[in-house]
């Protein structure tokens, strides 16, 4: 399998065809991870619903799985909706029944906001700090499991520097949470991007001081106990690396906490839109 692969433990009664679709996929070249994990959580539905488990794919079946959830944007339920429409289509053309789901319109997303040096430097110093801070304060109230508490403590660690990366480099959200410790030239700050979007490669320069900082950050997973062949590893095991919904879910959650009013002024930039703030302050 090439690298940056997930394989996902599929074990409802549609798993077959989950994985046969999943693996099609893959032979032809991609990576698909990100709709093997939605096909996941589908997977892990249907199992949860023994009413729905029954290995095939019905009107029924795919009308529940395509509720909106309250706690998820309209686009996000587009997003689950055509993975299982996609599993549908590769079940027809195997032979098998399958009930194709109705194409949902999609909603506008917000303008992408680029922030300032100031904000964005009055932000960092908020993560660095307060936020950071706040993490392990919350776990060490949680007090008696120490995997929770180790799962703070590297997550703490690696935000600042994440973010950093971010609005440094320009680098797409899972450019930076896949990366590994052999894409980096340690003497240079030379970074491998490697199997980048239409699986190309390239490679980003970082200053010095943002090099000196990754090489603190694992220095300090290591002092947790971490060692990884990812740069950003998951904080509870080395096999993975740190998941982009993750620092999606993090970075809203402190740019809210330092600018409280931000999401209704429509000042909220998303994480992926330090990509586009790169970008502009380095043409203006």
């Amino acid at each position: 399998m090439s690298s940056g692969i997930i394989e996902y433990p599929y074990s409802s009664r549609l798993a077959p065809h989950i994985k046969n679709f999943v693996d099609s996929k893959r032979s032809s070249g991609f990576i698909y991870n990100t709709v093997a994990r939605r096909l996941y959580a589908f997977d892990r539905w249907l199992r949860e619903h023994p009413g729905f488990d029954t290995g095939e794919l019905t009107k029924d079946i795919v009308s529940a799985w395509c509720v909106k959830r309250p706690t998820e944007s309209f686009n996000s339920r587009n997003d689950r909706a055509n993975s299982v429409r996609n599993l549908a289509a590769d079940m027809i053309a195997m032979g098998h029944a399958a009930y194709v789901a109705p194409v949902f319109r999609w909603h506008p997303c917000n303008p992408p906001y680029v922030p300032g040096f100031d904000e964005f430097a009055l932000f960092i110093r908020f993560v660095d700090n307060e936020y950071t801070e706040a993490l392990l304060v919350t776990r060490r109230g949680r007090g008696q499991n120490s995997r929770k508490r180790l799962s703070s403590e590297r997550l703490a660690i690696m935000l600042p520097v994440i973010f950093r990366m971010y609005f440094c480099t320009g680098m797409r959200v899972n450019e930076v949470t896949h990366l590994k410790v052999k894409n980096v030239n340690w003497d240079t700050g030379r970074i491998l991007i490697d199997k980048a979007k239409n699986d190309k490669h390239r490679f980003v320069f970082i200053p010095q001081e943002l090099l000196d900082l990754l090489k603190r950050c694992q220095e300090a997973l290591h002092g947790t106990g971490m060692f990884s062949e990812w740069l950003f590893p998951s904080t509870v095991t080395p096999e993975r690396h740190i998941r982009g919904a993750t620092v999606t879910k993090r970075f809203r959650d402190a740019w809210l906490k330092c600018y409280p009013d931000s999401e209704d002024e429509g000042k909220r930039p998303r994480v992926r839109e330090l990509r586009n703030t790169f970008v502009v302050h380095r043409i203006t």
